[in-house]
């Protein structure tokens, strides 16, 4: 180990005095020092001389560069980005060199290789722990595949992709991507299958969730953006998962789920299929998601509107005209005479009132002179 890291020493001092200019020397010899780069650079990441293996990788870079080997700078780049990630543990360090990468391998016409490459580096994030800058990573990547012309040679990153969101519970990014991916193909006006493949993942990832709901209303969607709905494995598919739930009926739900369709979906959203545990009758009752074939929902229609039906009123009671009229006369006979009659002059006694005296006023004592006085 020693003598392979002097070896390595040797090697890299020898290439920087390659690069050197002076007097009599105008120019670097970038044709000279690539190889004793490249040999040492190798030598250091063998021994685990990390810090030294990328000081010579980033000198072997700019030395492919200088003599236009862009492919080679490029693979010099992406092993700066790798060792920078796991030596250093600097993502964003790690994403700047394997940016430079990228572009060096679309100036060569090697697209499907940066793809690769991106493709690697997501996937040690998310295994790393950096899931922001994976899922940065690969949102790069779709921006490239959906450019149209790349869709035939990345479009497997998709699935990829969704399966390791779905796995990290990353739900609404895994609805993004696939809504992404639906939009994609409706453009272009090809691959129906896959179109209604998109819309199983979305739909299965609402039910998860528990957002029957919502899964409903994207069932009506999904059905109008194909041609025969009722031809489709993925459509069908979902009118049992949905069926299933609304009846509380696990046995149904566990054998839709062993259909050949559903084996070509995400494994990581499978999985979590096979855990859902469906919500009793009762709460389905409750939350009135509507689910249910075509048969079921016409049915769930009527009874709705059985139950939107006022009642009628009560019937009164009939009675006969003439004994009403009658009960109307004698009633008004009992009140006139149970009430006074009251006379139009105030003046005036009513009949049968007797009216009591007012008192006299008292006599003037009469003045005999003081007779009896």
């Amino acid at each position: 180990m020693l003598e392979t890291q002097k070896k390595a020493a040797e090697l890299m001092k020898s290439g920087e005095s390659s690069l050197k200019t002076g007097l009599f020397k105008w120019n670097p010899n970038y044709l000279e020092a690539t190889p004793k780069f490249m040999q040492a650079s190798e030598m250091f990441e063998n021994i685990g001389e990390y810090a030294a293996a990328i000081k010579c990788y980033e000198k072997l870079a700019l030395c492919c560069e200088k003599r236009d080997d862009l492919n080679a700078a490029a693979d010099a780049y992406q092993k700066v980005g790798f060792l920078t990630l796991n030596f250093k543990k600097d993502p964003q360090a790690a994403y700047q060199c394997l940016t430079k990468a990228v572009n060096l391998f679309k100036i060569h016409g090697n697209t499907l290789k940066a793809q690769e490459m991106l493709k690697k580096l997501g996937k040690r994030c998310f295994d790393q722990g950096y899931e922001e800058l994976g899922v940065r990573i690969y949102q790069d990547i779709l921006d490239e595949v959906f450019e149209g012309e790349n869709y035939g040679t990345g479009a497997e990153v998709i699935t990829e992709y969704v399966n390791f969101l779905i796995d990290k519970g990353k739900f609404p990014e895994a609805i993004d991507a696939y809504s992404r991916h639906i939009k994609y193909l409706l453009s272009v006006k090809k691959y129906e299958h896959l179109v209604a493949r998109a819309w199983l993942g979305i739909i299965c990832i609402h039910i998860v969730m528990g957002e029957h709901y919502i899964a409903e209303d994207k069932l009506t969607l999904f059905g109008s953006q194909i041609s025969k709905p009722m031809s489709s494995d993925e459509y069908r598919a979902v009118l049992n998962l949905t069926d299933a739930i609304h009846k509380g009926d696990e046995v149904l739900f566990a054998k839709t789920l062993k259909q050949p369709i559903f084996g070509q979906i995400e494994a990581a959203l499978l999985k979590r299929l096979k855990k859902y545990v469906i919500p009793k009758k009762e709460m389905a009752k409750k939350e009135d998601p509507l689910f249910g074939n075509v048969e079921t929902r016409k049915k769930q229609k009527e009874e709705k509107k059985t139950e939107a039906k006022p009642t009628a009123p009560l019937e009164e009671e009939k009675v006969p005209k003439g004994t009403e009229e009658a009960k109307t006369v004698v009633r008004k006979d009992e009140e006139e005479k149970a009430a006074p009659a009251v006379p139009a002059n105030p003046d005036q006694k009513a009949e049968g009132e007797v009216k009591p005296e007012e008192p006299k006023p008292a006599e003037a004592e009469k003045d005999f002179g003081g007779a009896f006085t």
